[in-house]
């Protein structure tokens, strides 16, 4: 019920924000369109969602696998696949082939690796014979590997574009910017740990407990198709010719406004599933399914 609840949630906005673009852009938006809105995973209209679902239907036999793991097993195996993953990322760069259908990240294997990332530090924790400044710790980590990441590239722009050097090798500028990149995956997990170690007062607990689940909509409706290539894409490009001290506030602005507005319109996709009891009617024929009274 659970997994039919957010698709019933993607459905929504898949097709709605669909019918609505056909309206405003007639010309941009062709009647196939349409049609394909209303099989959003199979179209693969959000990739993360249609990954997701996939996951979604493995992770009770993943937990159980993951129950039976000692600790020093989870971890090896966890070094392994993280291992053969940037292997694999290494091998794509050299004869461009997915051998391992990691998609860039862009996959249900790749959320795989994460949610078993996720579940060992939530079994048994990461650093946790660093007793003090963690937070300072995991936040220096964090920018170390994404300095690493933007290094690189810089250094890949001097070499192609002042000595107009010509790599036997596809290695391309964003090498390090996929999702599956060691420094990404890295600096991703770092992050994470330095956000467990802020403690929130009770004041902010509501307001996050109120924006939360709005979040995953916010997803859903700025990253639509026609709404990300028509009123989001390039839209955004002169906040990087503002002055720095310009620049860093009219972004923070920009993100806190489509956040703001588009969990205002999932407000109003609340209150008209809360009317039709959706959660309710899902909950029931999941208990009829099973047997349950």
């Amino acid at each position: 019920s659970n997994l039919a609840m957010l698709w019933c949630r993607v459905l929504f906005y898949s097709v709605s924000l669909t019918l609505i673009c056909k309206l405003i852009f007639p010309e941009f938006t062709q009647e196939s369109k349409i049609l394909f809105s209303f099989f959003p995973i199979l179209t693969e209209r959000y990739w993360y969602f249609s990954a997701y679902a996939v996951l979604f239907l493995f992770i009770p036999f993943i937990n159980a696998g993951i129950r039976k793991l000692s600790k020093n097993e989870m971890k090896y195996l966890l070094i392994a696949i993280v291992a053969i993953t940037s292997m694999g990322q290494l091998v794509e760069m050299i004869i461009s082939l997915d051998s391992l259908c990691l998609g860039k990240g862009y996959s249900p294997w790749w959320l795989l690796v994460l949610y078993m990332i996720g579940a060992y530090i939530r079994k048994y924790g990461l650093f946790t014979s660093v007793e003090k400044h963690r937070k300072k710790l995991f936040l220096l980590m964090y920018f170390l590997f994404i300095s690493f990441t933007w290094l690189f590239k810089c250094l890949i722009n001097i070499a192609t574009n002042h000595f107009h050097v010509v790599f036997k090798l596809d290695i391309s500028e964003d090498m390090f910017y996929s999702y599956q990149s060691i420094t990404i995956l890295l600096a991703s997990v770092f992050l994470f740990l330095a956000f467990s170690e802020i403690r929130v007062k009770s004041g902010f607990v509501k307001i996050i407990e109120f924006f939360a689940p709005l979040s995953f909509s916010v997803y859903l409706i700025h990253d639509q198709e026609q709404i990300r290539d028509y009123l989001v894409m390039d839209k955004f490009t002169w906040i990087s010719r503002l002055p720095l001290y310009k620049m860093i506030p009219v972004f923070f602005g920009v993100v806190l406004a489509i956040f703001l507005g588009c969990s205002f319109i999932d407000l109003i996709r609340q209150f008209i599933f809360d009317k039709i009891r959706l959660k309710e009617k899902l909950q029931k024929l999941e208990m009829n399914m099973r047997g349950e009274k």
